[in-house]
């Protein structure tokens, strides 16, 4: 990672400062989600190069490819801020064997989609990280099924990386796809969504996906994250109490055939001073997936109102955790241990 000094000219050399470390999404949220829970393990791949070899005497166990380590350089601004970036992750995007079973299993999108689909059938519970908004269209290549027989039960996008992803599903959107989504009667709900992000299409975008991912994490950035649930059980949530801390500033429901759309809105729970942008989101997911891991609401049923409250402590403490991360030059800050 390099970071700039204050006065910068492009198109030539400048001075600044230059760290290396090892990274990457997956390792960030093992890294977030291992501060978390002790039981977190790694599942990579390195090349049969120097970088692979320091690597693997930190991280031990990592399948050893072809060719070089996958590489991921970064150049950010005077105030931490992401400029620009190259990844070269051609190892990673090779086909391998992923065998490990898991409670719940965390994929990045710079695995190849052969590879994440045979992968799933390891685990009940399987959340993916879109990366990027060029490698979330990635997900449409893989082997996926409509409700109830999906098996990603999570994915955690931006806004931009959410509309890579409906543009590369549109050819699956077929009559089983049809029929969960019109189950879902989310018109009901439609003069009470948020105009701004119902005007960018985020709302739609996710009611057409959820009958493929049944919760859709939005990261919205400084104004918070939107969860976006397909939920068998909505009714229950007029006995859920609402004086937990941890709460969403709204919630809305549509009643449907069977199955109906929660829509969540969590805005940030403070401001903080960018240090450093790299390994936020990735921070977010991976101290969620270990929330996730010691009580589980991915289901599409409401067991009990203890497992609602749970999410909601669980998302309002993985934006703090990415704004640990925020404020510090590390990609992953140590201090989330503490939240």
């Amino acid at each position: 990672m390099a970071r700039l000094g204050p006065s910068t000219k492009m198109g030539d050399s400048n001075i600044g400062t230059v760290t290396n470390s090892i990274g990457g999404v997956g390792y960030n949220i093992a890294r977030a989600s291992g501060y978390v829970c002790d039981s977190t393990k790694f599942v990579s791949r390195v090349g049969n190069d120097a970088a692979g070899k320091t690597i693997q005497e930190s991280v031990p166990g990592l399948d050893v490819g072809s060719g070089d380590t996958a590489q991921y350089v970064s150049m950010h601004d005077s105030s931490g801020e992401l400029v620009v970036a190259c990844a070269d992750m051609s190892v990673i995007e090779e086909e391998f064997e992923v065998d490990h079973k898991a409670s719940v299993a965390v994929y990045d999108c710079n695995l190849s989609p052969k590879t994440v689909s045979k992968a799933l059938d390891n685990n009940e519970y399987n959340i993916i990280e879109p990366t990027s908004h060029v490698k979330a269209r990635r997900i449409g290549e893989m082997e996926l099924a409509v409700f109830p027989n999906n098996k990603v039960k999570l994915i955690t996008p931006t806004v931009e990386e959410l509309a890579s992803i409906y543009d590369s599903m549109k050819d699956q959107f077929d009559d089983e796809w049809f029929g969960v989504l019109d189950a879902m009667k989310v018109d009901q709900i439609r003069e009470r969504l948020d105009k701004k992000w119902y005007d960018k299409g985020v709302y739609q975008q996710c009611f057409q996906l959820l009958p493929f991912f049944q919760n859709i994490l939005v990261k919205l950035g400084k104004d918070g994250v939107l969860l976006v649930s397909l939920c068998s059980t909505v009714e229950d949530y007029k006995s859920i109490p609402t004086t937990s801390p941890y709460r969403p500033k709204s919630i809305i429901y549509s009643k449907g055939n069977q199955v109906g759309a929660v829509v969540e809105y969590f805005p940030v729970p403070k401001d903080v001073e960018v240090v450093n942008v790299t390994g936020a989101g990735d921070t977010l997911v991976g101290y969620l997936a270990a929330k996730i891991s010691e009580l589980n609401w991915l289901h599409h049923e409401i067991g009990s109102a203890e497992q609602v409250w749970g999410k909601w402590e669980s998302i309002y403490k993985a934006q703090l955790a990415a704004g640990l991360t925020l404020g510090c030059a590390d990609s992953v800050s140590q201090e989330i241990a503490n939240i």
